[in-house]
C-alpha cells in the first residue's frame, strides 16, 4: 500500500495514467493499434523527439533557449536524404556528414551566444532563417502554399475584406 501511494504522489504519475487511458481508449476504438508495426512505428516515432528532448531539457536546466533543433532537424533529414538518395552515397557516410553539420551549428550557436555575448533566444531564432530557407530551395515547396489557403472555405471568414 505504501508503494502504492507513493507512485501516485510521484510527478510522473499523472501523464503515466493519462498515456495509459488515452492508449486504452485509441486500442479500444481502432483494429492496428495494437498490432506489431504500427507499435514498432510509434517507437521509431517517439525515439526522435526523445533525442532533441534530452538535448532541450540540457539547454533549459543550464537556463538557455534554443529555439533551432527543429529547423536544424528538419535541414539535416534534408540534408542526409539527399546525400544517400541523390548523390548515392552510402547511408553510413550520409550519417557521418549530417553529424559533422549538426555539431557544426550547434558549436556556431554556442559560439555566438558565449563569446560574442549574444542571447541564446537570438542566436537560435536567427539561425532558423537559414535552416528554413535550405529546405524551401531543396525541396522547391514553400513552407505554406498561400494558394490553397486562399482557395479554402475557410479563408473568407477570417480575411479581411476592405
Amino acid at each position: 500500500m505504501l508503494i502504492v501511494k507513493k507512485i501516485l504522489k510521484s510527478p510522473v504519475s499523472v501523464p503515466l495514467m493519462a498515456l495509459i487511458l488515452i492508449s486504452l481508449v485509441i486500442g479500444s476504438t481502432t483494429d492496428v493499434f495494437w498490432q506489431a508495426d504500427n507499435m514498432r512505428n510509434i517507437v521509431l516515432q517517439v525515439g526522435i523527439v526523445s533525442i532533441m528532448s534530452v538535448g532541450a531539457t540540457f539547454v533549459i536546466l543550464t537556463g538557455g533557449i534554443d529555439l533551432s533543433p527543429g529547423s536544424a532537424m528538419c535541414l539535416l533529414t534534408m540534408i542526409l536524404a539527399s546525400t544517400v538518395k541523390l548523390q548515392g552515397l552510402p547511408t553510413l557516410i550520409g550519417v557521418i556528414i549530417v553529424l559533422i553539420i549538426g555539431i557544426l551549428l550547434g558549436l556556431f550557436n554556442g559560439v555566438v551566444t558565449a563569446y560574442l555575448r549574444i542571447p541564446a533566444f537570438i542566436t537560435t531564432l536567427a539561425e532558423n532563417c537559414p535552416n528554413r530557407s535550405k529546405n524551401v530551395t531543396q525541396t522547391n515547396k514553400p513552407l505554406l502554399n498561400i494558394g490553397k489557403l486562399r482557395n479554402s472555405r475557410y479563408y473568407s471568414r477570417f480575411s479581411y475584406s476592405s
